[in-house]
């Protein structure tokens, strides 16, 4: 595994060819060396304890481990330690090829070619620094001889402080069930309905969202910094979890994550397959993800440019 280093005047990023994850970005402002997403813990950090991960060819959990397409019966087996359940496919555990490389400026390619997998595609990451922030552009490809219902995402973490404040627009949220996956869909409770500025909740969330536009923005008051988030229209869900309780359930965490997705967990079930895209054999899926911050010269809290 190698560590990349990324840079510009005011931008540094840290990307890891194990996993495709992003191991540190950092902005640099008014001589503040701030975090826009959490640091890696060591070099080789596992993707969950990086500070961002692809989910290509899809993301979250496939029920039961087995769906069926067009015919076809697709069985999994679980892929991690500690859960039953096949989570976000292979490449967020395999090894990234850098196919090129600036000093802002990187494109990673990840291949899954075994013989009889359910998935058999080519997946791309490209990470660009620029004077205003960073970006992110995935692809995946089929790279199989059927066509098969593919999605992208992105894992990020970010830090969560006493204050931190989060608004989006979305219009459904769907409720938790067994397995960590999607139950019912409904309206928004107070308490998830970030239309206003307002801060996490402090318990318990993994709840997915749909009906985003795409847009959200974050604050950190402590530290005077916003952080806008825009993805591509491909990108109309997503994740939002916020791991109080765990691993005691008096404790409170220092990281959440809003994943951008282009499906809902547990679409490979449904019988339309919700968001996921059907790919012919040599069809791509792509969408691009921007984070912009921004310095807050008032105390953050009624300050906005939320468009």
């Amino acid at each position: 595994m190698s560590i990349i280093t990324l840079k510009t005047a005011q931008f540094e990023a840290h990307i890891a060819t194990q996993g495709g994850t992003v191991h540190g970005l950092w902005w640099t402002d008014q001589g503040k060396n701030i975090p826009l997403l959490r640091e890696a813990k060591s070099t080789n950090a596992a993707p969950v304890e990086s500070g961002g991960f692809p989910l290509i060819p899809f993301g979250n959990r496939i029920p039961q481990n087995r769906f069926s397409f067009e015919g076809n019966d697709y069985q999994f087996q679980p892929n991690t330690d500690d859960d039953p359940l096949y989570i976000h496919g292979e490449s967020w555990q395999g090894i990234w090829q850098v196919a090129e490389v600036s000093d802002h400026h990187l494109a990673l390619h990840f291949t899954h070619h075994q013989a009889g997998a359910a998935f058999i595609y080519e997946a791309e990451q490209v990470f660009s620094l620029n004077e205003i922030g960073f970006s992110l552009t995935m692809r995946v490809t089929n790279k199989g001889d059927r066509a098969m219902p593919f999605g992208l995402g992105w894992h990020p973490y970010f830090h969560l402080t006493r204050q931190t404040q989060l608004q989006l627009n979305t219009r459904k949220v769907w409720t938790q069930g067994a397995g960590y996956l999607p139950e019912s869909c409904m309206d928004l409770p107070d308490d998830l309905n970030f239309s206003t500025l307002q801060k996490l909740p402090d318990h318990w969330v993994n709840n997915g969202f749909e009906g985003w536009d795409g847009k959200a923005r974050i604050v950190w008051p402590e530290q005077n910094t916003a952080l806008a988030i825009r993805a591509d229209p491909l990108f109309d869900r997503f994740f939002l979890y916020v791991p109080h309780g765990v691993p005691e359930p008096q404790s409170r965490s220092d990281y959440f994550c809003l994943e951008p997705m282009s499906h809902m967990a547990g679409d490979h079930c449904r019988s339309d397959y919700g968001g996921l895209k059907i790919l012919q054999p040599s069809e791509s899926l792509s969408g691009t993800i921007r984070l912009q911050p921004e310095y807050l010269k008032t105390s953050g809290l009624e300050h906005s440019s939320f468009n």
